[in-house]
């Protein structure tokens, strides 16, 4: 599949202009390793060194920086050869990487990167403390040719604050052949009743499959994605929690506990051995959760191509829309002494079609650019995993 995305660029070599008078043609020139007289001007070509950016991102994604090799040299050549990317990862989960984040800026020392991956649930925190740089001006050129959706998750209070580079929409992913020989109808799934009896459904054609995971520590991911569509809040307007009285709040957790107490989820916890092999093997027969897993499930299930379908995310624990922690975006640090570089990077590879092609190329998603997007060999792909998926 054209992979989920994550990251991109940098790297190669600018060379410099020769100094001095060409030879005459023809002429029998050797090279010389006699060092130059004092005073004169050498003839032997130089190098400018490339500037170096700093990118920090959470583990899980490998693809980041494999892409930003490949992506540099077929999008923009031009910037591979200006620019370094140096990629840190500042842990296994976004969590790790934002607590190594606010340690560097608080002792501002060298690991402040000059750019680096978030989710949009964690820019208000960033952007209140000043550690986010305001965007606005580079990007309010782009805004018509942008899509609607990719817009807003590039602002917060009025501002641009970075580049959205993946859209974290909810999704159903579901073994189709499975599905169809239990007799279950995915369009008719609207709630979590739906999805327990089609999880009996399944268990009576297959019994040792589930229809979702929920293990012991349930994925953070997994409440959020629930919570950010049924009105949840976890604080009142003065700051208060009301995690325990909150009616949206309790309505996830309770719809979690039914799930798992049904029997058609797998106590099976999210980014452990035994969730890869439960792909691979059919005990999972489905997943529920962000864009981000169609990329994952190429290698967990490999050789499984065209048995799988991405379809929507019902509206469980009451939850009619939402996402997975909103979106994925660079960010560029306001700290950073190369701040019109990195903007200039971003904005380069991202915001023009051709960088955006080849993004979309290497890691799918749902691309940034209107004009992309209505590519007909981008709207109408058949992908050979997981067929049409391509949102309207």
């Amino acid at each position: 599949m054209k992979k989920i995305l994550s990251a991109f660029l940098a790297g190669a070599m600018l060379c410099s202009m020769l100094a001095g008078c060409a030879p005459d043609k023809g002429a029998d020139v050797k090279p010389s390793n006699d060092p130059a007289p004092s005073g004169a001007v050498s003839t032997a070509p130089t190098q400018q060194e490339k500037t170096t950016l700093t990118f920090m991102m959470w583990g899980g994604m490998p693809e980041a920086a494999l892409s930003l090799q490949s992506m540099r040299e077929e999008a923009r050549p031009d910037l591979a050869e200006k620019y370094e990317i140096k990629t840190v990862i500042g842990g296994k989960q976004d969590t790790e990487m934002l607590e190594k984040l606010r340690l560097a800026v608080i002792a501002d020392n060298e690991d402040v990167p000059d750019f680096f991956q978030v989710n949009y649930s964690s820019v208000p925190e960033l952007a209140e403390a000043g550690i986010i740089a305001d965007l606005s001006e580079a990007m309010a050129p782009y805004k018509d040719s942008m899509n609607e959706g990719i817009w807003n998750l590039s602002v917060y209070k009025g501002k641009n604050i970075g580049l959205p580079f993946q859209a974290n929409a909810k999704v159903w992913l579901y073994r189709q052949d499975m599905f169809a020989e239990a007799g279950i109808d995915v369009t008719a799934i609207k709630d979590e009743d739906d999805l327990i009896e089609a999880g009996k459904l399944l268990q009576a054609k297959y019994p040792d499959s589930y229809i979702w995971n929920i293990g012991p520590q349930n994925a953070h991911y997994n409440l959020g994605m629930i919570t950010s569509g049924n009105g949840a809040r976890f604080v009142d307007d003065e700051g208060n929690y009301i995690v325990s009285t909150d009616p949206g709040t309790r309505r996830a957790f309770e719809m979690f506990k039914k799930l798992a107490d049904s029997g058609v989820t797998a106590p099976i916890n999210d980014w452990t051995p035994d969730w890869e092999k439960a792909f691979s093997d059919g005990t999972l027969a489905s997943c529920l959760t962000g864009l981000w897993m169609t990329h994952f499930l190429t290698d967990y299930a490999a050789g499984q191509e065209g048995k799988w379908a991405v379809t929507q995310f019902p509206a469980l624990g009451g939850a009619e829309g939402g996402s997975e922690a909103g979106g994925a975006l660079y960010c560029v640090t306001d700290k950073s002494e190369h701040k019109a570089e990195v903007i200039e990077v971003l904005t380069g590879l991202m915001l023009s079609p051709e960088g955006e092609k080849v993004f979309f190329n290497h890691l799918g998603g749902i691309p940034m650019l209107k004009e992309v997007l209505e590519d007909p060999a981008i709207k109408d792909l058949d992908d050979p995993f997981y067929g049409k998926y391509m949102p309207e």
